[in-house]
């Protein structure tokens, strides 16, 4: 094992905590699993993933502060995740580990070991939420790790809203979120997930997202990215069944010494499955943005209508952005497009602005801001989207 891997949580206090959570067998097992495969594990070649200077031995197991605001529907349980373990034992087996896959890498496998904290989310069949449900999870101490897990179930022809919030307090020194949301969207039913990321500029997240979307099913999926000195997630829909289709948006916004990694991935499963990804990135200063896009459609995805897009900004001739879009097709009756833009604000437009009596500083902001605000406005809450607005104008 790599040295910036060993952890100063060592294999007898592991075996503390598994004893001290009285899980059931199987959960049990994938544990010991997780962390065999952690243990053995080489450090990733994430050659646009700025990992130097970072090593686990600095940090140790806490748990991340979680709330939740809904004022509760017939047909929707929420629970803590170590409750539903207990009493939605089937569901959570079966979607718990989906989209966090201990041989993916060693940070995953950890993940899977120590997953701590986090919610699960069950909607009965025929049930439709209008209410939003707010999750927040809040990292309150430098120096930890915390592995939140969001776990997300609804059922044939049910529909919730949900936006989850990851923030921290305002410490000096660093800390890590192993971050991990597992979606199945039931035939017929609709999910509409938007996720926040407005961690302080020096916490590292690492971690993966995945909405499976089975037949005839829909999904709305937003994922803001902000905060953070160093982000790499991987974030992954399926659309599984037939007729099944999502909708994809995001923003990543960098500046400082950012780095900031997602990699969108869209898997064109059934037959005539439609999907649409857009993604928006700016970066500043010394920032460094990824946008790592595939969609793939294998030979079960005829009909297929999908489309990826990614769109960049930068504000400096320091900073840097990688847009990666691919596509891998295997099936013949298809409708498939992808592409990517970037480059600086446009002189002309600040020229017009300042000719109207904007100062140079606000004409850029306006500019920014008309850029990322088709992003910030699909927060469906309105205390979120005002923090991130608040965020990005400090940015610019």
């Amino acid at each position: 094992m790599p040295a910036n891997l060993q952890s100063t949580f060592d294999v007898a206090q592991f075996e503390a905590l598994l004893a001290s959570r009285n899980e059931p067998e199987w959960l049990t097992s994938r544990r010991r699993e997780a962390w065999q495969a952690f243990e053995t594990a080489e450090q990733p070649d994430w050659r646009r993933t700025n990992l130097k200077g970072f090593n686990l031995a600095d940090y140790s197991v806490a748990e991340a502060e979680v709330s939740v605001e809904f004022a509760g529907a017939e047909g929707v349980t929420i629970l803590p995740l170590a409750e539903a373990i207990q009493s939605h034992a089937e569901l959570v087996q079966r979607v718990l580990g989906s989209a966090v896959q201990t041989s993916r890498d060693p940070y995953s496998a950890l993940n899977n070991a120590l997953v701590n904290g986090g919610l699960f989310i069950h909607v009965a069949k025929d049930v439709v939420v209008e209410e939003l449900v707010r999750i927040r999870y809040h990292v309150a101490k430098a120096g930890t790790i915390v592995a939140p897990r969001t776990l997300i179930v609804t059922e044939r022809h049910s529909s919730i809203n949900v936006i989850e919030e990851i923030s921290s307090a305002d410490f000096d020194a660093s800390a890590v979120v192993l971050t991990g949301v597992e979606i199945e969207v039931g035939d017929g039913g609709q999910v509409n997930f938007s996720s926040v990321q407005i961690l302080n500029s020096n916490v590292y997240v690492l971690g993966s997202q995945q909405i499976r979307i089975n037949r005839d099913a829909q999904a709305e999926w937003l994922n803001v990215v902000v905060g953070s000195a160093v982000q790499h997630v991987t974030l992954e829909a399926n659309l599984s069944g037939n007729g099944s289709s999502v909708n994809w948006n995001g923003l990543l916004y960098g500046n400082g010494k950012q780095n900031l990694l997602v990699a969108p991935k869209l898997n064109h499963i059934g037959l005539n499955t439609e999907g649409q990804i857009n993604f928006k990135t700016v970066v500043d200063d010394e920032a460094y943005a990824v946008f790592d896009g595939m969609v793939k459609i294998p030979a079960t995805g005829q009909g297929t209508n999908s489309d990826l897009r990614e769109n960049a900004l930068h504000l400096s001739k320091t900073s840097r952005s990688d847009s990666i879009p691919g596509l891998e097709i295997d099936a013949n009756e298809v409708k498939a497009g992808h592409g990517s833009t970037s480059g600086q604000i446009d002189e002309e437009q600040l020229f017009y602005l300042q000719s109207r009596g904007l100062p140079f500083a606000e004409a850029k902001r306006t500019i920014v801001l008309g850029f990322v605000g088709e992003i910030i406005d699909m927060i469906p809450d309105e205390a979120v989207r005002e923090r991130v607005e608040t965020i990005v104008a400090e940015k610019v």
